[in-house]
């Protein structure tokens, strides 16, 4: 039979599978159904994934299939539990079914009367009674309006219909359409809807061939979820099924009230580098945001989309950093309309991270760094996660703005010692990039490997520094002077990042060095070496001091250059790598050439 699906139908208070965990759990403290504790747990708990030791998404078929895995062969749960299904005509067989549970339910040892009529019994602080829907275990039938009561008729019988529609159901035809001793024994007598509209199931011909593609209550729609954006978001590459159905079952209606499902679109329009959809999708959930009273950081995966979708993933593939810029302010102005302090930490994230990535837009945030800057005003109330993000932000500052290392080092030590205590993993992001970077940059990369590969910031500017690079290789010397001083001019009137001008100057140097016009690199050096001393930098000064000893070779002052390097080994030999084994060789050099000299005089 073929089957049109229509969109999922979220129901309030139980749903269809809950009802079919109730006639479980029936079946079993009647002594009926033989399963192990465990397998029970897991029927309750809704794990919506393909794992064998879990049932999927909450359908009256994964359910069926889920019990001929586990169950025993002689009670056969399965046959037992179609059979009680199906043999539900009303509510009030509903109302009756939910009773023999309770009943089976005690709150203490002592209460009495139970085993009489259960051979197992279940306690009302149970894991198996805490994973049951409140409603079922505590409500009564007065709490119900009409609307809900046909809501309930009509969602288990859309329930049953699809199970109908599926292959599997060929195998408990027999169990479908006739009734047992069992279900008369259950259903004490056939009940009349006296005080409801009669809504009678018609298992065998239902609503039609169109039926809702899941019927859930809200808490597990949520649960499904936030299952779907986690997959969906492990692999950039891969796409989820799961994901593309959920937005192909829901509507308009559904997204007012599960955000989420933005966030999922958000997430496959991305992955089909559809960008400008991801752009519009993503101003679609910040105005949902500010036209409701929900929280923009009320959804707990919208930390992880904005961190991977808006600034890391979607611009960096997008080749706009100008563009992810406007939209960070865009952002700024959301959360801080619509969040708390804990929303203003998911913000800190994605700017360090945007800080990282394009160090030389700092400038542009002074003004956006300085708002956020306000929850920290009480330091009494600061909570260990913020002042994470704030000692990180400060050390990713630091980095890029004065390169002063003793201060470096020590907010790196505390943005260490807070990444450790007991945060969550996903709150270490940018602090492990921060230490990335801060090892690297004081030239311990057996230190920074530790905390991942390292990555480029400023891109198109270091594109620009390969191309002088090549020229350099090329020995076209004017021309690759030419570059590289005007990059040192844009750098020193945009006041780019420290890093990038260390990495501009000793271009400029091995330039000037390679023409043969080592009178022109020497101030350049010596601005150089104040520099590095002024900062602290060793791992810079070592660089520098290598390339004074160059310059002095060439000029054949070998005595200056090997009292340069003598009293300065214990600097330069400290990093491991190729600046050792070049310092090494260069002393090696030096040695032989003021021996040859010394001997030929």
């Amino acid at each position: 039979m073929t089957v049109e699906f229509q969109k999922i139908r979220v129901v309030t208070g139980y749903d269809p599978y809950d009802l079919s965990c109730v006639a479980l759990l029936v079946l079993y403290c009647l002594g009926e159904i033989n399963l192990s504790l465990h397998n029970i747990t897991r029927i309750l708990q809704i794990v919506p994934n393909d794992e064998l030791d879990s049932v999927g998404l909450p359908t009256l078929e994964n359910l069926v299939l889920y019990l001929r895995k586990n169950e025993d062969s002689q009670t056969k749960a399965s046959f037992k539990l179609i059979n009680l299904i199906f043999s539900i005509s009303s509510f009030n067989h509903i109302q009756e079914l939910i009773h023999h549970l309770r009943d089976a339910i005690i709150v203490s040892p002592d209460q009495q009367g139970v085993l009489s009529k259960f051979r197992r019994i279940l306690c009302r602080s149970s894991v198996i009674c805490e994973l049951l829907p409140r409603v079922i275990i505590d409500s009564n039938i007065s709490e119900f309006f009409v609307e809900d009561i046909h809501q309930i008729v009509e969602s288990f019988q859309a329930f049953k219909t699809r199970f109908l529609s599926c292959d599997i159901s060929n195998i408990y035809r027999e169990d479908i359409n006739n009734s047992s001793n069992l279900t008369s024994r259950i259903f004490s007598h056939t009940h009349t809807n006296d005080c409801f509209p009669e809504s009678p199931f018609i298992t065998n011909q239902g609503i039609g061939n169109s039926l809702p593609w899941l019927i859930v209550s809200a808490d597990k729609f949520k649960v499904i979820l936030n299952y779907a954006l986690q997959i969906s978001m492990k692999d950039i590459n891969l796409g989820s099924e799961l994901a593309e159905t959920i937005i192909r079952y829901t509507n308009l209606n559904d997204r007012t009230r599960f955000p989420d499902i933005l966030l999922l679109e958000i997430v496959l329009l991305r992955k089909s580098k559809n960008y400008q959809g991801t752009i519009d999708k993503m101003y679609q959930y910040f105005d949902y945001c500010r036209n409701s009273n929900v929280s923009v950081s009320s959804s707990t995966n919208f930390s992880h989309i904005c961190q991977t979708f808006t600034l890391s993933s979607l611009y960096q593939d997008h080749g706009s950093p100008e563009f992810a810029l406007k939209t960070l302010h865009e952002l700024i102005d959301t959360i801080r309309e619509k969040s708390d302090v804990h929303g203003l930490s998911h913000l800190w994230d994605i700017l360090i991270h945007h800080l990282l990535l394009y160090p030389d837009e700092s400038r542009v945030l002074q003004k956006s760094i300085y708002e956020l800057l306000r929850p920290f005003n009480d330091k009494k109330n600061t909570s260990p996660e913020m002042l994470q993000y704030w000692y990180t932000f400060q050390v990713a500052m630091n980095l890029h703005q004065n390169g002063y290392i003793p201060d470096i080092l020590e907010l790196a030590t505390k943005v260490s010692a807070l990444s450790n205590y007991g945060l969550m993993d996903h709150m270490n992001r940018v602090s492990t990039e921060v230490l990335l970077m801060t090892w690297s940059f004081v030239g311990f990369d057996d230190m920074a490997c530790c905390f991942g590969k390292p990555f480029l910031n400023n891109v198109k500017k270091h594109r620009q520094l390969t191309n002088v690079e090549k020229l350099l290789e090329d020995k076209y010397y004017s021309e690759a002077i030419k570059k590289v001083e005007a990059l040192l001019n844009e750098v020193n009137a945009k006041n780019f990042s420290i890093s990038f001008k260390f990495a501009c100057t000793q271009m400029s140097i091995r330039i000037m060095l390679a023409a043969g016009n080592a009178a022109r690199a020497q101030p350049i050096i010596r601005q150089y070496i104040d520099k590095c001393r002024e900062t602290k930098n060793d791992h810079e000064l070592s660089k520098a001091i290598l390339c004074m000893v160059r310059m002095l070779n060439g000029w054949q002052q070998y005595q200056d250059s090997y009292k340069l390097m003598n009293s300065n080994l214990s600097i330069l030999l400290q990093y491991s790598g190729s600046m050792k084994e070049e310092a090494k060789q260069l002393y090696k050099e030096t040695s032989l050439a003021l021996e040859n000299k010394v001997g030929s005089e």
